[in-house]
């Protein structure tokens, strides 16, 4: 069964992305603890998303090489809290979920996944891996048991 995404218009009936300065959607193959952010996730991004897209759209996801998770990142300007919409394919499965932005988000074909916070020093990394999501994510779904820590670079 495909994975649909469908990405509603905003609040004032704009069909074109604003509000990001990021925004991209990765499959996900491994996670690099040496790095954080969306170079940590190993995979490759859909052309399709990116912060000046056309939305009001679903879009069939359609990656042609195996991938493990779905990850579709959102980061606004300023304070606004960010979009990080972990994803799993399942079949039968419905994720939604809505942006600080009134956007909403529905995926049919895969689950959420929980993106659980770290402490600060988790594996003697600075804040800089600790609070990043895309960081906490790799750490929850594919661990870190093999980092070698002279490769980290802050």
């Amino acid at each position: 069964m495909p994975v649909i995404l469908s990405i509603s218009c905003l609040p004032d009936h704009s069909c074109q992305l604003r509000g990001f300065r990021y925004f991209w959607l990765r499959y996900v193959r491994g996670f690099s603890p040496h790095f954080h952010c969306q170079r940590s996730l190993l995979g490759s991004n859909d052309p399709r998303f990116h912060r000046n897209m056309t939305i009001g759209l679903s879009f069939e996801l359609l990656e042609t090489k195996p991938y493990h998770h779905i990850y579709l990142c959102g980061i606004p300007p300023g304070s606004e809290p960010g979009l990080h919409l972990a994803l799993a394919p399942e079949t039968g499965a419905i994720a939604r979920v809505d942006t600080y932005n009134g956007i909403e988000i529905t995926v049919s074909g895969a689950r959420m996944l929980e993106i659980p916070s770290l402490p600060d020093g988790y594996a003697g990394m600075s804040r800089k891996y600790t609070t990043c999501c895309n960081w906490q994510f790799g750490v929850r779904y594919y661990g870190i048991a093999n980092m070698r820590r002279e490769l980290v670079r802050d």
